[in-house]
């Protein structure tokens, strides 16, 4: 059930409620009426170090006090116990909260977020981006933002706040609770974790306490759906190195909590189950949760990272993921600065041979040149980078090659490994190849560079183009496609590979596919252009 704040909110950062409480405030606790939150701005004493960061100490309180709190340095790498709070930031900074006996213009977010999170006997150590870097100093802003996932990986707790009530949210996120607890007495029934599965599956029995109740049961579905598919917070880029940490991560809902562990748990359950069968036939297309998807898959990597690290012996090297796969997983997730979609994947990627420095000062321009630049030097298969540029030009784009990774986009090359679903494996279609011995040999000297802003990839002349058929893309021109693929001369044989016209076709697009008698073996990495000329 919805508190009173939320129940006045209705939705998340709605101006409405706000303007209830303060004349609540001006009429039965204050002599005089506050004066306008625009008019103060809160002055930070001096700016932080390099290694170092601020923790706010959030005082108790009733829930008719202000909120109010202090700063203090802390260095990054020795700090005191804290939480980290993950939030949606909001737009107009019209509420107020007392730091250091100043008023601190904050979001409607982050004040929800603090009302519901103050304890009323005890004071809480916090760590908030918008409280602890003074946003208006640039500088301190670039030292700090390189080190926020060490920030959110040494708190004692990630605190993922998700919003005031709204759309039967409490509602799923109890439910959810309710289906892992369901899963894991299951798991203690049957032995195993696919044991388990296939008895929620086989007898529908995903619940405890609703499972008497369809139309409870139903109503709680609808409100999980909207759940994962419409909460901001799921789609906001930082959100891959704040709520990664699923052991010690718990997301807040009005007064509800639930661990994050529970919610991609619940999630990679939901995944497993057929799109024709109950319930994934009750939720949203599979597109509509690639937000949520990535989250889990990350955490479910990051969790798998630190399980390896704590072996003995165990190698973690190349696991990480690599910049230009990390970027094109947050293409399609929000930033308030457009910036910060290349500086969150930033914290996944490790040692680049062409390291990117945090800068806002920079254009956007120079930022995706660096992102760019960066990829190339990185992935043992550059040319992957052009799968994810534009087919149109963008006004910030220092050149064509170089992918807009600030501008979502619904086309995406093919993956290179598919980790759900009935296909799962390794993908056999790669445009750029899977080894590129050819660039690796001196008497070719075929690796890709950069001159200025110009891709330059040297290539040995196989053929030519001699004409030029109908757009793709169009759905008028599908029908043509199709007959054109069946005319006799694809049968044909190409003169300087000796093979059918259409295996040429085929083995030019994807040069690293191995195949016999006209099945596919794999990927081959071994053909070599030259020796066919």
């Amino acid at each position: 059930m919805a508190c009173t704040i939320c129940k006045q909110a209705d939705v998340t950062d709605s101006e409405q409620y706000y303007d209830h409480f303060q004349r609540f405030y001006s009429r039965y606790l204050l002599d005089d009426p506050p004066e306008n939150p625009q008019n103060h701005q809160y002055r930070y004493q001096s700016a932080t170090s390099e290694g170092e960061t601020r923790l706010f100490t959030l005082d108790p309180g009733d829930k008719y006090d202000l909120l109010s709190g202090s700063l203090e340095k802390v260095r990054i790498d020795e700090p005191p116990d804290y939480a980290a709070l993950s939030y949606v930031w909001g737009h107009k900074r019209n509420r107020v909260v007392l730091v250091d006996g100043e008023e601190f213009q904050v979001t409607d977010s982050l004040w929800y977020a603090l009302w519901h999170i103050r304890s009323a006997a005890e004071s809480i150590t916090i760590w908030i981006d918008a409280l602890c870097i003074n946003q208006d100093d640039v500088q301190e802003r670039n030292t700090t933002v390189p080190h926020m996932k060490d920030i959110y990986e040494n708190a004692q707790e990630v605190i993922a706040w998700l919003g005031p009530e709204a759309g039967g949210g409490t509602d799923a996120l109890a439910g959810i609770s309710e289906i892992h607890s369901q899963f894991e007495k299951l798991v203690d029934k049957f032995g195993t974790h696919e044991a388990a599965f296939s008895h929620m599956l086989e007898n529908n029995d995903w619940w405890a306490e609703r499972a008497d109740n369809p139309y409870v049961r139903l109503k709680t579905w609808v409100n999980i759906n909207r759940l994962l598919t419409s909460r901001t917070w799921f789609h906001r880029v930082w959100i891959m190195q704040e709520g990664t940490t699923p052991i010690k991560t718990t997301f807040h809902l009005c007064h509800c909590k639930t661990s994050a562990d529970s919610v991609y748990e619940v999630f990679r359950l939901l995944q497993r189950v057929p799109l024709g069968q109950f319930p994934r036939s009750f939720l949203n297309e599979p597109s509509h949760f690639q937000q949520i998807d990535a989250l889990t898959t990350f955490a479910q990597e990051r969790a798998q990272r630190r399980v390896d690290l704590g072996r003995k012996g165990k190698s973690t090297k190349g696991s990480d993921p690599l910049l230009v796969d990390t970027l094109a997983t947050l293409r399609g997730h929000r930033a308030s600065d457009p910036h910060d979609k290349i500086y969150a994947a930033l914290g996944f990627a490790k040692n680049l041979p062409y390291p990117v420095k945090v800068d806002y000062n920079k254009s956007l321009a120079e930022t995706l040149r660096d992102a760019a630049f960066a990829c190339l030097s990185q992935d043992s298969d550059p040319l992957r980078l052009l799968g994810h540029a534009g087919m149109w030009a963008s006004g910030h784009l220092p050149a064509t090659w170089m992918p807009d990774w600030v501008t979502e986009t619904r086309w995406t090359p093919l993956p290179k490994d598919h980790t759900t679903g009935p296909l799962k494996g390794t993908s056999l279609f790669n445009a750029s190849a899977w080894q590129h011995a050819i660039w690796k040999d001196p008497a070719y000297n075929q690796k890709p560079c950069v001159i200025g802003d110009t891709l330059r990839v040297p290539g040995v002349i196989v053929d030519y183009v001699r004409s030029t058929f109908v757009e793709h893309g169009q759905p008028k021109n599908m029908e043509y496609l199709e007959r054109l693929w069946k005319l006799p001369n694809m049968e044909d044989f190409y003169a300087p590979t000796n093979e059918p016209m259409e295996s040429a076709y085929l083995r030019t697009l994807v040069a690293d596919l191995a195949m016999k008698d006209g099945g596919i073996l794999g990927r081959g990495g071994s053909m070599y252009w030259r020796d066919r000329l």
